[in-house]
């Protein structure tokens, strides 16, 4: 199973769950995400891959601005972040401010580390290891359930408390 197919099913999206998909591109995931009845924001500062998203997906909502920007109109059930993390600096104030973003009771699950070698080698590119990264997101607040690596890629799924 692919890393992406293997993000949804831990995250577990329900019907009529708020989830934003951080990070979005294309919208690809945003749509897979919304089959499941859940409404969906997909969030990303590219513009020209949300004119794809909207052309392609008209029913989900995309969002243009930059994360550390953008100021939801309500918390989420979840937040989605498929290979994004890896590119948020500085991790731990993203962190924090994904945890302001979800209800009491709401979910992170996260893929980090999928990117090629090539991509690894930027400056930008984040790859924490398994106990940096639980020891980051229990700081911000979290309730780590799942921090664990499954081939290249770092998996978790963290909660709000309630």
């Amino acid at each position: 199973m692919d890393p992406s197919s293997q993000l949804i099913e831990l995250l577990q999206p329900q019907p009529g769950e708020r989830i934003l998909d951080l990070g979005c591109g294309i919208g690809e995931l945003s749509a897979r995400l919304a089959s499941s009845g859940a409404s969906i924001t997909g969030l990303d500062r590219l513009g020209f891959l949300l004119e794809q998203a909207r052309f392609k997906f008209p029913g989900v909502e995309f969002v243009e601005s930059d994360f550390f920007d953008y100021t939801p109109p309500a918390p989420f059930d979840a937040v989605f972040a498929h290979a994004v993390l890896d590119w948020i600096q500085p991790p731990d104030r993203a962190l924090k401010r994904i945890f302001q973003f979800l209800k009491p009771g709401g979910r992170l699950a996260a893929a980090l580390g999928g990117a090629n070698e090539t991509a690894r080698q930027l400056e930008a590119y984040y790859a924490p290891n398994l106990k940096d990264y639980a020891k980051l997101l229990k700081k911000a607040g979290f309730a780590v359930e799942t921090c664990e690596m499954r081939g290249q890629d770092l998996f978790v799924l963290a909660r709000r408390p309630r």
